[in-house]
């Protein structure tokens, strides 16, 4: 059966593993893919991991503007349950606004451990876009699609051969992901789980400083940040990406007793 997704290895993943469950979640208008290679890893090393695929993205865009941040929250429900029944721990690891999304979720569920990835804390001048949130929707109407901003350059040009997203922002779900982060915001001291938040000094996209007030409101009792350099924002395939996974892989082992699969 052909694939109904326009590049290969965009699609959804499941990995199975042993006794930790890790949920794997990509950022805005990106696939699963850009987290699919740490998901292999984590599933050498005994992790049970799956990456699904947040509503609207990973296909067209002209998909993502009929999905809401709530479509995106229950893609993550949906792989909880699945996950749950069969896992003794559960971790839950999130890039780029997939950072901001894992955290209001882990506000809501039981985790044993939680990693961010360049999450956002807020999106700059959001106090203004707030303001004027009705305009937008409107504007919406008019205008769906809006020039991403420059970003930065990539550090490991393999990684930029290799990564796919949408080449615009969906102006409406730029709306919801403004208000997204609002819960996430608010959720914040809800979230118990031990936490490592890690961000590029280097991201030329959300910068590094929206690590600080991430940390200082999150309320798990547990918690580290960690600034890496030589990466661009998306870290999870540029940059010194093994080192990552690594850094990531330890984190999870010494917060979740993962059991090697059955032979």
């Amino acid at each position: 059966m052909p694939s109904s997704y326009p590049v290969p290895q965009t699609q959804p993943f499941l990995l199975p593993g042993g006794s930790t469950g890790v949920i794997l979640v990509h950022g805005f208008t990106s696939t699963p893919k850009e987290m699919s290679r740490l998901g292999a890893y984590l599933n050498q090393q005994g992790f049970t991991v799956i990456a699904p695929r947040l509503p609207g993205h990973a296909l067209t865009i002209q998909d993502m503007p009929r999905t809401r941040y709530q479509d995106w929250y229950n893609a993550l429900e949906d792989a909880y349950q699945l996950l749950r029944p069969h896992c003794a721990q559960m971790a839950i690891v999130g890039v780029s606004m997939g950072g901001a999304l894992s955290l209001l979720f882990a506000a809501n569920h039981p985790f044993d451990a939680l990693v961010t990835l360049s999450a956002p804390y807020d999106l700059a001048d959001s106090p203004r876009l707030r303001k004027i949130l009705p305009l937008l929707r409107l504007l919406s109407r008019v205008k769906p699609f809006l020039k991403k901003p420059k970003g930065g350059h990539w550090f490991n040009p393999e990684a930029g051969r290799e990564h796919y997203s949408y080449r615009y922002n969906p102006t409406r779900s730029a709306v919801e992901l403004l208000l997204m982060l609002s819960e996430m915001q608010a959720a914040l001291p809800r979230v118990t789980a031990p936490a490592l938040l890690i961000h590029s000094l280097d991201d030329g996209y959300v910068h590094p400083a929206n690590l600080l007030p991430l940390f200082a409101l999150l309320g798990s009792p547990q918690k580290d940040m960690r600034f890496i350099q030589g990466s661009s924002h998306c870290v999870t395939i540029d940059g010194d990406r093994q080192a990552l996974y690594e850094q990531i892989g330890a984190f999870l082992t010494a917060r979740c007793a993962s059991t090697p699969p059955a032979q």
